[in-house]
């Protein structure tokens, strides 16, 4: 159960949150490779305008994609630092083969618990009328 900001998220609104923002991210991630191939091909035919107008079109959605990007990370800190979240990621680590995929699974764990810890603290300050150090702009 989400608790009131700047608490913790829950486990079933990050994930939907997170649903949502991967399918916008795919969405964007698809329309910069089509500019791409577009750029690609006004490169090969030497047209100069339509190049560039096609690049600043690239620059455009290659910002966005980095932003959505961005936004699914730290959604995924907030699925991540929920009671579910942490079993998985355990679980994970139980079935994982590689030493790489184990350290991996283990920074987002310590990860993890650290943005729990800090939602934690810094909504018992705001309760009790302080200021938090960290200010969440979700």
């Amino acid at each position: 159960m989400c608790q009131a900001l700047p608490g913790p998220r829950c486990f079933n609104d990050s994930s939907k949150k997170l649903t949502k923002q991967n399918a916008k991210l795919n969405k964007a991630e698809s329309e910069l490779s089509g500019a791409q191939n577009k750029l690609a091909a006004a490169a090969r035919k030497s047209d100069f305008n339509g190049y560039a107008k096609l690049r600043k079109e690239v620059s455009v959605k290659e910002s966005r994609v980095n932003e959505l990007r961005t936004h699914c990370r730290h959604t995924q800190r907030d699925v991540d630092s929920t009671l579910t979240g942490r079993k998985e990621i355990e679980q994970a680590m139980n079935t994982a083969t590689t030493k790489r995929e184990i350290k991996e699974l283990d920074i987002r764990r310590r990860t993890a618990e650290a943005l729990r810890f800090n939602r934690e603290h810094a909504l018992a300050l705001k309760e009790r009328g302080y200021v938090p150090a960290i200010r969440f702009a979700i």
